[in-house]
């Protein structure tokens, strides 16, 4: 099941992340994880990430990151956080045809090449993205409630949207918003508004083809090194 956003609320803590189907950029944090990859929806899109945690002080920040997602129609996906220059900070690439997962750190001009004999994030044909887990989902107290909301076109794309709402014991209130496309089957607008935190994560300048297969491959003249998996072992080794 592919998921577009990962909210996770406790206390004072929040992650916000823009996932497309296998590779997950989270701008703030600066850390990806995996999601299995969908078929039949290719498209390139930049990705604009917003967080405004609250301060002390009782303002907010505004920290801003930006990037780039890239999905074909097979189920190879890119995923790419920039730095401060807007040039690529980090990359990652599910290759679920090939059974590769490859990281990649511009900069240095370094890639983890890790191969799987039988990939862990088999494609399949796109399904609704769901919501991810809440605190309030796995802890009792406190109130939820969902909400359907009209359709609505963002990017030239018509969208659904579900809202969601929780009320803690002590009467602190998050609401969360998620707008998915079902022709791209993804989610292009995610929105939270909180006691601690407000953030969005947003798709723009959308292309609905299949991207170059370069963008899936290590460029020439990076310092590979492969890491070979089978189930929980892994060997290494350089070129």
């Amino acid at each position: 099941m592919m998921k577009s956003l990962t909210w996770v609320v406790a206390g004072f803590f929040l992650l916000l992340s823009v996932t497309v189907a296998g590779a997950q950029c989270v701008g703030i944090a600066g850390t990806i994880t995996l999601v299995g990859p969908v078929t039949g929806a290719p498209f390139t899109a930049d990705f604009v990430h917003v967080f405004e945690p609250l301060n002390r002080d009782g303002s907010r920040s505004h920290q801003v990151a930006h990037g780039k997602v890239y999905r074909d129609s097979e189920g190879r996906a890119r995923c790419e956080v920039n730095g401060k220059t807007g040039e690529p900070k980090f990359v990652i690439i599910t290759d679920p045809v090939s059974g590769l997962r490859i990281a990649m750190n511009p900069g240095k001009q370094t890639a983890i090449v890790t191969h799987h004999p039988s990939s862990p994030y088999a494609p399949v044909q796109g399904t609704p993205a769901t919501r991810a887990k809440t605190a309030a989902d796995v802890q009792p107290q406190g109130t939820h409630t969902e909400e359907d909301l009209p359709s609505q076109v963002i990017e030239g794309f018509t969208v659904t949207g579900k809202r969601y709402v929780n009320t803690s014991e002590s009467g602190e209130t998050s609401t969360m918003e998620d707008w998915y496309s079902s022709d791209l089957k993804f989610k292009l607008l995610s929105t939270l508004n909180s006691t601690s935190a407000n953030a969005s994560d947003k798709l723009i300048n959308i292309h609905a083809a299949d991207p170059d297969r370069s963008v899936f491959q290590v460029p020439e003249g990076y310092t590979v090194t492969n890491k070979y998996c089978r189930g929980q072992f892994c060997n290494y080794d350089s070129e």
